[in-house]
């Protein structure tokens, strides 16, 4: 359950398919990540992820589709600090439709909520609602690669080239 939380929280994978130079960008640096919902099964977490210009702009416009997701394009529409977008997505008989909603509280921290809805429901899962705030800290820490995600426990994991990495390595 863990690695499904994660990958809608690195910013925007959810948002996949919108074109990047629409979304709002995230400073360089190293931002802590906190998500958090009102699901028992979906466990809070709080995460480090190092980004710089590129990292930012690839993790937005990484392709929401796969083999078994047909997706419709999310067009965002912003307003001032708000950008909301919705998306559709059919993924093994089952259709998702997800509304996000991401505000820039400033040029340090966001705020993005996701509310979705799966037809039929998984496991009784019909709808989720996750929340997840962001702050940037400072400069990435020492040994840490753009696009490098410390994920609770230590372990490291790159978002463009997921490989976990042990503490250390």
């Amino acid at each position: 359950m863990r690695a499904f939380a994660f990958l809608p929280a690195t910013a925007f994978l959810l948002a996949g398919a919108a074109d990047a130079d629409t979304m709002p960008h995230r400073k360089a640096g190293l931002w802590e990540i906190h998500m958090s919902s009102p699901n028992p099964q979906m466990p809070n977490m709080t995460m480090q992820s190092c980004i710089d210009a590129s990292t930012d702009k690839q993790m937005m416009s990484m392709s929401g589709r796969g083999p078994q997701k047909d997706c419709t394009e999310p067009v965002p529409h912003n307003a001032g600090n708000v950008t909301t977008m919705d998306i559709q997505c059919t993924t093994m008989g089952r259709r998702q439709m997800t509304h996000i909603v991401f505000t820039r509280l400033g040029d340090d921290d966001y705020k993005m909520e996701m509310h979705s809805q799966t037809v039929p429901p998984v496991h009784g899962m019909g709808e989720h609602t996750m929340t997840e705030t962001a702050k940037w800290m400072g400069p990435c820490k020492p040994g840490m690669q753009p696009g490098d995600t410390i994920m609770p426990g230590g372990m490291k994991v790159n978002v463009l080239h997921p490989r976990p990495m042990m503490p250390g390595h």
